[in-house]
């Protein structure tokens, strides 16, 4: 059962299917004009109301895009990828206490790790950081 389970949640190849690249595209562009626009906002002082529908935007297709992600493994969670996703969710989560100028080099600092993480090679991104003794355990059925 548990074998099973590990099987599903961490198959020896990614998961795929029909048009998920075109999906993802999709996705990544709606997200960055969202988030770019929502840095934009704070970065000219904008009402919080105003920019709430971008808020939601960058997150909704930030989320829709790991969770596209994590269909085709957990692995992900333990690569640096995922653990840089992870990471960016926790800083942004600090947004609303920080004051505007803290604001803003967070949120730059979030667009240089995204962009450090996503133009890097695949060697880098796709190193799997998880121990090796649950890597025994999770990789190796």
């Amino acid at each position: 059962m548990l074998k099973k389970l590990l099987c599903l949640l961490f198959p020896k190849d990614y998961r795929d299917f029909k048009h998920k690249r075109l999906i993802i595209v999709i996705l990544r562009s709606l997200h960055i004009i969202c988030f770019s626009t929502l840095v934009g906002g704070y970065y000219f002082h904008q009402d919080t109301a105003l920019l709430m529908p971008w808020f939601l935007g960058a997150l909704l297709s930030g989320v829709a895009m790991f969770l596209l992600d994590m269909y085709g493994s957990l692995i992900i969670l333990f690569e640096v990828r995922g653990i840089s996703i992870l990471l960016k969710l926790f800083l942004l989560a600090w947004i609303p206490a920080l004051n505007t100028d803290h604001q803003i080099i967070l949120l730059f600092f979030v667009i240089a790790l995204s962009s450090y993480i996503s133009h890097t090679t695949g060697k880098i991104r796709h190193k799997n950081l998880m121990p090796t003794s649950f890597q025994k355990i999770f990789l190796n059925l």
